[in-house]
């Protein structure tokens, strides 16, 4: 026969919780009698994953052209003048230009008068040069061309010669006057002056100036100015009298 259910009787094993309270909680792990096996907690991971959901994040900027454009540039630039200086150089040692030479043919004075009074010196000189274009491959063209006469450092009187042109190996001559009427000069320098007249013998420096260009075809690729000093000139005929030739030196190509 089948025994009855009474509700009021409590199940074997599971006892009713006192005064209708919830069951309490599980014991903490590794503690004895579990009944029921719970969820292990796992701890958080060391370093978890960060995902930004924020879409209105900057791009990396690119980066700045300009820099790189100034180096280029740069680069160019240095690369050019080194190319011009070299190409200068060749053509230097192809060219080899060289200063002309000048000497003196001739010197004549007249009407020379010097006052000790008036400290003048009046007078008339007349000059003879002859120009030499040593260059092989270079003709020259001279402007500006002025010639002086001085007596030690006295300026006396200067002159102005035509513009004139010489090709390679060419010789020209050039004719220069000068005139000069009580032309100031130091108390020294015209006692000087009438002591040399009274043996015989004055003598004058000649100085030649020019700006001076050297050609090659149709191009100028130098420019001088030429300084000509002839020193101690006396009267009449000096063949072959070679003056000094000073030059400052010009680069320039067109």
């Amino acid at each position: 026969m089948k025994p009855e259910h009474n509700p009021s009787r409590p199940a074997t094993g599971y006892p009713l919780p006192p005064n209708g309270q919830p069951p309490p909680p599980p014991p903490p792990s590794g503690g004895a009698g579990v009944a029921y096996p719970y969820q292990a907690q796992y701890p958080p991971p060391s370093n978890p994953y960060y995902y930004n959901n924020n879409n209105n994040q900057q791009p990396y900027p690119y980066p700045n052209p300009q820099p790189t454009i100034f180096r280029r540039l740069a680069v160019a630039v240095i690369s050019a003048a080194i190319i011009f200086f070299i190409a200068l150089f060749i053509c230097w040692l192809v060219l080899r230009p060289a200063r002309p030479e000048f000497q003196v043919t001739a010197l004549s004075v007249s009407n020379l008068t010097v006052s000790n009074s008036s400290l003048g010196v009046s007078g008339t000189w007349s000059a003879r040069f002859v120009v030499r274009n040593p260059n092989k491959k270079l003709r020259l063209e001279y402007y500006d061309v002025i010639s002086m006469v001085y007596y030690r450092s006295e300026l006396l009187a200067q002159t102005r010669i035509p513009p004139f042109k010489q090709e390679t190996k060419n010789v020209t001559s050039l004719a220069a006057e000068y005139s000069a009427t009580d032309s100031y000069i130091s108390g020294r320098a015209a006692g000087n002056m009438n002591a040399d007249k009274g043996r015989g013998s004055v003598g004058f420096d000649l100085k030649v100036m020019a700006d001076a260009g050297f050609y090659s075809g149709g191009f100028r690729i130098r420019r001088r100015v030429i300084r000509v000093l002839c020193l101690d000139v006396g009267h009449g005929a000096y063949a072959n009298l070679r003056c000094l030739v000073l030059s400052e030196i010009r680069f320039s190509v067109r």
